[in-house]
């Protein structure tokens, strides 16, 4: 069974008459100028301790973020009319966090947020390249209406700490019947992949449907649920170098474009947090921080059923991608630092080294944490 974690289909919307203030393009793979794509670093507010940042060239009058619950809302009809008139939107998707619109005429220049919601612009012939849900192979696992094992909920929009995530995963363990091999937050959804190859048999609706108050989507299967998205070539942790371990100093100077300050603890990650990375081969890449993702350290099948979190996991950061120059090679940026976003307007530095760049497509990505190397008093120099 697949189970597609989605708001359901995209709805269809007519085309309205052409924007004068768009570009329009009939050509996917190039563009006239790439260059005018891409859009000002400069942000009207920028929030990075939860979503509701609104980008320089977000134009609405309006805001889908509610500060107040810290949460999304539905936009009114009148608000949604506005929104797919405004790009001539042949297709538009609220999948929170992200609004998707599907347009044949591209602003210019390209705005990172709608109405202080992370947008992403697609052609029409685009849209197969992007993945719309996270698709699961054993849904039928689930029941929500046995007991959640986890004694706490998690705020919306809001990943667990690393705490957390081991009190979760004991708790499936014990509680649950599960045996955990990664678990990720990925925007309002949990994704639970199981180990295989140790014996266990797992009945329809044997599994707990709800985890810290979220939705669960259960995958087992020897084939990763982010495979597609992650490459077996991956740049080696800067973390486990030992060569890197005896300098306990960071040269980061060279970035393109961006400016560091210092490094980050993925504990200082949070979800709505923006940050980019820059290539000569994919121009400026930005990324929202959507989640986080835990890989147990000894997940693999010949390790007992009843194993403990006393060698922990491994965690990554997830985040969304939008990539405004059309750059086709982003995993040119593997092992490119992301940059934490400034704001000229507000003042905000920013600079600050969120991971590096370890795998990721044309919507979602992976970056290595740095919290050995700050916990072993490395330092920018």
């Amino acid at each position: 069974m697949t189970s597609t974690a989605s708001l359901g289909p995209i709805p269809q919307i007519p085309m309205p008459p052409t924007n004068p203030n768009t570009t329009t393009s009939t050509n996917t793979n190039t563009t006239n100028n790439t260059s005018l794509l891409t859009p000002l670093t400069n942000w009207k507010s920028l929030n990075q301790t939860t979503y509701g940042s609104r980008h320089i060239h977000d134009p609405a009058p309006f805001t889908l973020w509610n500060p107040s619950i810290k949460s999304f809302r539905s936009p009114t009809a009148r608000e949604l009319t506005y929104l797919s008139t405004l790009y001539n939107a042949k297709q538009l998707d609220l999948s929170y966090p992200v609004i998707t619109i599907v347009t044949n005429t591209i602003p210019d220049p390209v705005p990172l947020t709608i109405a202080c919601v992370a947008v992403r612009f697609v052609m029409s012939d685009e849209v197969g390249l992007f993945r719309e849900g996270v698709e699961t192979n054993a849904a039928a696992y689930a029941d929500e209406g046995l007991p959640d094992p986890v004694g706490f909920r998690l705020r919306m929009w809001k990943a667990p700490t690393e705490g957390q995530v081991g009190g979760i995963v004991r708790a499936l363990s014990r509680g649950g019947g599960a045996n955990v091999k990664a678990i990720t937050w990925a925007g309002p959804w949990c994704f639970v992949e199981l180990v295989t190859g140790d014996g266990r048999v797992y009945e329809k609706g044997s599994l707990p449907g709800l985890i810290a108050g979220r939705t669960v989507a259960y995958h087992h299967s020897e084939k990763g649920l982010f495979e597609d998205v992650r490459d077996k070539a991956s740049l080696r942790d800067l973390k486990d170098s030992n060569q890197t371990r005896e300098n306990q100093g960071l040269h980061l100077g060279g970035v393109l474009g961006n400016s560091i300050t210092r490094l980050v603890r993925s504990n200082e990650v949070v979800d709505g947090a923006w940050c980019s990375a820059n290539s000569l081969s994919t121009g400026k890449v930005y990324f929202q921080c959507i989640g986080i993702r835990a890989v147990m350290r000894d997940s693999d099948s010949s390790r007992s059923q009843n194993r403990s979190l006393g060698a922990g996991c491994e965690i990554e950061r997830v985040f969304s991608v939008f990539n405004p120059s059309r750059g086709r090679k982003i995993q040119n940026l593997r092992g490119v630092p992301m940059v934490e976003e400034s704001s000229l307007l507000e003042r905000y530095k920013g600079g600050g080294v969120f991971g590096f760049f370890r795998d990721g497509d044309y919507d979602m990505a992976f970056c290595t944490v740095l919290d050995d190397i700050v916990d072993a008093g490395w330092e920018l120099y």
